[in-house]
C-alpha cells in the first residue's frame, strides 16, 4: 500500500489506480455523491469521477453546501459550481445548511459546518450502493496531522483521513489523498479548467488550520527540503501501525457476547492501554447510537476508579461522568462497566394506555396527541407530514400505548425493509441526547413493538394499501402560555 502511495506522487492523477485498488464492484458501489465546493480540489475530484464513471459502471452527482457564512461570496461559488455541472452534463444539488443558527456551545463554525454535513451526507449517502466522495489531497492529510499531534491524538487520530473509510454508516471515498495540490492543478490543466473558485477564508491565518496551511507547513517547507513528502510517509506507516490496532481491537471486541449491555471489569483491565482506549470508544458510541471518542484522562479514571474499588471494601460503585454526554454517566461496579443515563431534573413521562376511540383527544408530555378516523380520499393533504401517521383502520386494535424511548428499542421503518434501533433515527434526524425521551413511543398494546416513533417515523405495521377507511394519528405542541 505505501508503494502504491508513493508511487502516486510521480504519476498524474488522470492514470490513478484508485478505482483498481479499491474496486466499486467489489465495494457494492453503483452511486457516488462528490463533495464539490468550486475549489480545485474537488473540481478535480468531481472530473477524476466523471471520467471514470462509465468504465465502472458508477453513477456520479455533484452536491454543493451552501453554509451561509459567506454571503454573496458563497451565493456566487453555488451558482459557478452549477453551471460547471451543467456544461458537462454532470447531476448537481445543492444543499443549504444554516451553519449560523445550528452553532452548539463551544463549536467552531468549521466543526459545526463538518457536523451539518455529516448529517446531510448519512441522508444522502447511507445505503451499501453509494458512497461519498471527498476532494482531500496530500497537503490536507498533512495539515490534519499536525492539529491532531497538538490535540494529544492518538495513532488512529492521527491518520484519520484515509483513502477508504466508513464514518457513521457513510462510506467515504478520497481518491486524491496521495497527490499533492501541485499535481491537481496540473490535471485540472489537462482538462482545460483553470477558473475554479477560491475561498477567501482560507487566505486568513486566523484559524489553527489556515494557520498550519499558510505559515506553518510553507515555512517549514521552505526550511526543510522534502517536509511534505517526508510527512506523507510518516503518514502512511502511521496508519499501517493504526490498522494493525484497529484490527486487534476488533478480535477483543468479538470475544465479547454482550458488550452493550456491559462491559466486564476482568476483561477490560487485562487490555493493552493501546486496546482499552479503542473498545471503550466501540462500547461507548455502540450505546449511544454515534461515534464518541473518549480522552485518556477518562480511560485514566476508569482504571483508578477500578484500582480503588479493589482496595476499598465498602464502597461497591463508582460513577464517572462523560464529557460531551451531559446525561450519561459510567457505573463502574466490582464486576463490570455499565452506561446509564443520569438522573436530572427532566421529567420522564409514564407510559400511558390510550382507547383512541373513545378518547380521541390526549396529552403527553409537550404534545397533544388526536385520533381522526378518515376515508381514504381524504388523506392526500396529509401524506408526507411527520407528524401524522397513517394507518389501515381494520387492523389497529382499539387501545395504543404510548410512552418515552428507552435504549435497546427498535421498529421497522416505513419502507425500510429491516429493524432498525431507535437511537439510529434520533441520530439521523439530529436529535440531542437529552431531548429524546421527549419524543412519544406508539406501541401496540401488551408489546414492545413500536408503530411510531412520534413525529420522526412511523412503522410499516398496518399500511394503507386498500383500505375504504384510515386512521390518522396527529401531534401537536402544546404552546404554554403566562396567565
Amino acid at each position: 500500500w505505501e508503494k502504491n502511495g508513493m508511487e502516486s506522487m510521480q504519476r498524474t492523477i488522470a492514470s490513478s489506480d484508485f478505482f483498481e485498488r479499491h474496486s466499486p464492484q467489489k465495494l457494492g458501489i453503483k452511486k457516488i455523491f462528490c463533495g464539490f465546493s468550486g475549489g480545485a480540489d474537488s473540481s478535480a475530484l468531481l472530473l477524476f469521477l466523471r471520467n471514470n464513471a462509465d468504465k465502472y459502471g458508477l453513477e456520479v452527482k455533484a452536491v454543493h453546501f451552501q453554509h451561509g457564512l459567506r454571503g454573496k461570496e458563497s451565493f456566487d461559488d453555488a451558482q459557478w459550481c452549477r453551471k460547471f455541472c451543467e456544461s458537462r452534463g454532470i447531476d448537481f444539488i445543492e444543499i443549504n445548511l444554516n451553519a449560523r443558527q445550528a452553532l452548539k456551545g463551544k463549536e467552531s463554525y468549521e466543526d459545526t459546518a463538518r457536523r451539518l454535513r455529516l448529517g446531510e451526507w448519512k441522508v444522502l449517502a447511507s445505503q451499501k450502493s453509494c458512497a461519498a466522495a471527498l476532494g482531500h489531497n496530500s497537503d490536507d492529510r498533512n495539515e490534519n496531522m499536525v492539529i491532531r499531534i497538538l490535540r494529544g491524538s492518538n495513532v488512529s487520530g492521527l491518520t484519520s483521513l484515509r483513502e477508504l473509510q466508513t464514518v457513521e454508516g457513510v462510506l467515504l471515498l478520497r481518491p486524491l489523498l496521495n497527490f499533492t495540490r501541485k499535481q491537481i492543478e496540473d490535471f485540472l490543466e489537462s482538462e482545460n479548467s483553470t477558473d475554479w473558485r477560491t475561498d477567501s477564508s482560507n487566505l486568513e491565518n486566523e484559524s489553527l488550520r489556515n494557520y498550519i496551511r499558510n505559515v506553518t507547513l510553507s515555512e517549514l517547507a521552505d526550511i526543510y527540503d522534502g517536509a511534505k513528502e517526508g510527512m506523507m510517509r510518516a503518514a502512511m506507516a502511521l496508519e499501517q501501525d493504526a490498522l494493525f490496532l484497529e484490527k486487534a481491537t476488533e478480535c477483543e471486541w468479538k470475544k465479547l457476547k454482550n458488550p452493550e449491555a456491559k462491559l466486564g471489569v476482568d476483561f477490560f483491565s487485562k487490555l493493552h492501554p493501546a486496546i482499552k482506549i479503542r473498545i471503550l470508544r466501540k462500547w461507548i458510541s455502540s450505546e449511544i447510537g454515534r461515534d464518541y471518542v473518549p480522552g485518556h484522562e477518562l480511560l485514566s479514571r476508569i482504571d483508578d476508579g477500578i484500582s480503588r474499588l479493589n482496595k476499598i471494601k465498602d464502597k461497591n460503585r463508582i460513577d464517572l461522568p462523560l464529557s460531551g454526554l451531559k446525561d450519561m454517566k459510567i457505573k463502574v461496579s466490582r464486576d463490570a462497566m455499565r452506561l446509564k443515563m443520569r438522573e436530572t431534573g427532566r421529567r420522564r413521562q409514564k407510559k400511558t394506555r390510550w382507547n383512541w376511540s373513545k378518547t380521541p383527544q390526549i396529552n403527553w408530555g409537550q404534545w397533544s396527541i388526536k385520533a381522526k378516523t378518515l376515508e381514504r380520499n381524504q388523506i392526500k393533504s396529509l401524506s408526507g407530514n411527520d407528524m401524522t401517521a397513517l394507518f389501515d383502520l381494520v387492523k389497529m386494535p382499539q387501545d395504543i400505548e404510548i410512552r418515552a424511548w428507552s435504549n435497546g428499542d427498535t421498529m421497522r421503518p416505513f419502507g425500510f425493509g429491516k429493524t432498525v434501533h431507535l437511537k439510529k433515527i434520533f441520530e439521523n434526524k439530529k436529535i440531542a441526547e437529552e431531548e429524546k425521551t421527549s419524543y412519544p413511543v406508539f406501541c401496540l398494546p401488551d408489546s414492545r413493538e413500536i408503530i411510531w416513533l412520534g413525529g420522526l417515523r412511523r412503522s410499516d405495521f398496518a399500511p394503507v394499501e386498500k383500505s375504504a377507511k384510515v386512521l390518522a394519528f396527529t401531534l401537536e405542541p402544546i404552546h404554554k402560555t403566562d396567565s
